[in-house]
C-alpha cells in the first residue's frame, strides 16, 4: 500500500473554535467545551458558568481523555502501550 500524496491534501487555514461534540455538561451544572488545539498540544477545555462566562479552564494529564462526570469528581480515560484501557477519576476543580 503507497501512502497518499500529501501535495493532494488540501487543509483548513483555521480551524473551528471548537471540535464536533465538544461540549459536556458536568454534575454541577457547568459546562466544559473541548478547544481545538494543534497536534501534541495539552487537551484544554473552557468551563462555562450558569452565565455563560467562562469561570476557569482545565488542562488535562497528557494521554487522557474525558469520559463523564460524578458527583464532584470527572472520569478521565487512557490507554497505555499494551492496549490496557484505565478510568481514573479526579476531583471536580472548585469554582
Amino acid at each position: 500500500m503507497t501512502p497518499p500524496d500529501e501535495s493532494r491534501i488540501e487543509w483548513a487555514d483555521v480551524l473551528p473554535p471548537f471540535p464536533l461534540r465538544a461540549a459536556h455538561f458536568a454534575s454541577d451544572g457547568l459546562l466544559w467545551v473541548l478547544r481545538s488545539a494543534k497536534a501534541g498540544a495539552p487537551t484544554l477545555f473552557d468551563v462555562f458558568d450558569a452565565g455563560a462566562k467562562v469561570a476557569f479552564q482545565v488542562e488535562l494529564p497528557a494521554g487522557r481523555k474525558l469520559t463523564g462526570f460524578g458527583a464532584g469528581s470527572v472520569y478521565l480515560a487512557r490507554v497505555d502501550e499494551d492496549d490496557l484501557h484505565y478510568l481514573e477519576r479526579y476531583k471536580l476543580p472548585s469554582k
